[in-house]
């Protein structure tokens, strides 16, 4: 399930052979409530992966099992070596080990994903 909405939805138009992701349609998270859909698909799911975004911070909030990819010098509020937060006790930090690299944050939750799959 893809809860990006907005920017970034072109992306999708470019997925490698095979690959399905399913998008919320219509009027989701619109009006004065937003963010209220965006939790009900978050209770269903395992696991959210994201980067540093309001969905970190909502996903953190209600208790939703997070994993999120940081940059180097990520926000303040990340605090720095850390693979926790102290405000959010269902979120891991994956942090890049240089400015750029991506790769690695995202080889190492690949690791972890696919060891508690097998688990």
């Amino acid at each position: 399930m893809a809860l990006q909405k907005n920017q970034g939805l072109e992306q999708l138009q470019s997925l490698p052979p095979g690959m399905r992701v399913h998008s919320p349609q219509g009027d989701f998270d619109d009006g004065p409530d937003g963010f209220l859909d965006t939790a009900a698909i978050m209770a269903c799911c395992d696991l959210v992966i994201t980067s540093d975004t309001a969905i970190a911070h909502l996903a953190g909030a209600t208790g939703t099992p997070a994993w999120l990819a940081l940059q180097k010098n990520a926000e303040w509020r990340w605090l720095r070596e850390r693979a926790d937060s102290p405000w959010y006790a269902s979120l891991r930090l994956f942090r890049q080990g240089r400015n750029g690299d991506w790769k690695s944050v995202f080889g190492a939750m690949e690791r972890i994903l696919a060891a508690e799959v097998r688990a």
